[in-house]
């Protein structure tokens, strides 16, 4: 479903109307009003895996900042939202089981409430300031200033990558499971050394086996544990690191 309208107004009506619920992507092109007038978009969609489209074109006037919310706590609002904001845009959302896509060039502002399954500014968008409360969050693009207000049991950074070193500080404190910080990079990435749902470590590349190595020689024991060789590695002429330098591991 697509649809291309001129307001705000205009544009949540399409968003609740029929076809666009039915839909299984809605993509909807608006031209915002250059006024002072407090712009809100209201999902009332409760088909959890739609996807949703917005491109907001033109000047924002001297209101800068486009709220989105849910209609009432029963709707989930859309699976997935992109967006596409002009330059200079403040974005604040209250959309809990949505993973948002940020795309466009930049964004003064981005905050609010995300899904768990993450908040992503994809490369190329710039954000001098992101506030989390809640949610997943991965950064592909730059971003100058990161704020939590919520908690490591709410707020949850995956894929980071070449952070600066204030922004690189605060993801560290709040690394999803089954990622780790590279200091050398100052990104957070995935880790290749994983454990399954049932409890088996799997070492199925070279740097999988350099951070089996590093827990070993840093005094994991994993006593009672069992760790796979899932397949051959090639090293690449690389040094090999020996695998437990301690007497009890």
């Amino acid at each position: 479903f697509e649809a291309t309208v001129d307001n705000i107004a205009a544009l949540n009506t399409v968003l609740a109307s029929e076809k666009a619920q039915a839909a299984a992507e809605v993509i909807v092109t608006t031209t915002m009003p250059n006024d002072s007038n407090t712009k809100e978009v209201v999902f009332t969609t409760v088909n959890n895996e739609q996807v949703v489209s917005l491109t907001f074109k033109d000047g924002l006037g001297t209101n800068k900042t486009i709220n989105f919310k849910n209609d009432q706590e029963s709707t989930q609002g859309p699976a997935n939202l992109n967006i596409v904001a002009p330059s200079g845009t403040n974005l604040v959302f209250n959309n809990p089981m949505t993973h948002v896509v940020i795309n466009g060039t930049s964004y003064d502002n981005i905050s609010g409430t995300f899904s768990a399954n993450t908040l992503v500014i994809n490369k190329g968008v710039h954000v001098a300031k992101i506030d989390m409360k809640a949610g997943g969050l991965e950064i592909h693009g730059t971003v100058d200033n990161l704020t939590v207000s919520g908690t490591k049991q709410t707020v949850f950074v995956r894929s980071c990558e070449n952070l600066n070193s204030s922004v690189y500080a605060v993801a560290k404190q709040y690394i999803a499971e089954g990622y780790v910080a590279d200091d050398a990079t100052n990104s957070i990435v995935k880790k290749d050394f994983v454990q399954d749902e049932n409890g088996v470590w799997h070492v199925m590349n070279a740097k999988a086996y350099n951070e089996f190595a590093a827990a070993v020689n840093g005094g994991v024991t994993f006593e009672g544990k069992t760790v796979v060789l899932d397949e051959d590695i090639d090293f690449q002429n690389d040094t090999v690191a020996p695998i437990g330098n301690h007497t009890d591991n």
